[in-house]
């Protein structure tokens, strides 16, 4: 009895020949390759330089929102005291770096009740940028107030890389009065 269907025949000195293995049409070109890494290395490229200026962004934020906890708890301070943390002998303090806590008796490296910050916030790129406090009498020159009398103002030197909300990049001044554009007088 003959089976139905194909017979396979191989002639001698042929190798069986099968479109899975051949090479004619398999895998990609050389060409196809390098389009495909290009535009994948494009990909990454535009990947990075947003996370990049996502990052600025967000440190931006940080330190408004770090600015604006240190002056709620300078007023918290001063409704206290009826006077702004005075700077002992320095001129000025670099905050999260020579402090760490605001209490009853003004900056320090530790606290003690009352607290009105537990920890006083550092620039998310300190050493680069700090947060930089001055207290003054509020004269017209301005004056350091830890031998002259009560501290009835303050300033706060940061910088802003980029810009955050209605603020720009550069140089910026945190006073009781809110926050401007430039390097605290």
């Amino acid at each position: 009895m003959k089976k139905k269907g194909f017979t396979q025949h191989l002639l001698l000195g042929h190798k069986q020949s099968n479109h899975l293995t051949s090479k004619k049409g398999a895998g990609f070109t050389l060409i196809e390759l390098l389009v495909v890494i290009a535009i994948i290395g494009l990909l990454a490229t535009f990947a990075a330089i947003a996370l990049d200026s996502a990052r600025e962004k967000s440190r931006d934020a940080k330190r408004v929102a770090d600015v604006k906890n240190i002056q709620t708890a300078l007023e918290l301070f001063f409704n206290s005291n009826t006077s702004y943390p005075d700077l002992g002998a320095s001129s000025s303090y670099t905050l999260g770096v020579d402090v760490d806590c605001l209490d009853g008796g003004g900056f320090d490296t530790s606290c003690s009740d009352p607290i009105y910050i537990g920890l006083v916030p550092d620039d998310p790129q300190s050493p680069t940028y700090d947060f930089v406090y001055a207290a003054e009498t509020g004269d017209e020159v301005p004056i350091a107030c830890e031998d002259f009398g009560e501290c009835v103002t303050y300033t706060i030197d940061f910088y802003l890389e980029g810009g955050a909300g209605d603020l720009s990049g550069g140089d910026k001044c945190a006073t009781p009065s809110g926050i401007s554009d430039g390097v605290c007088p």
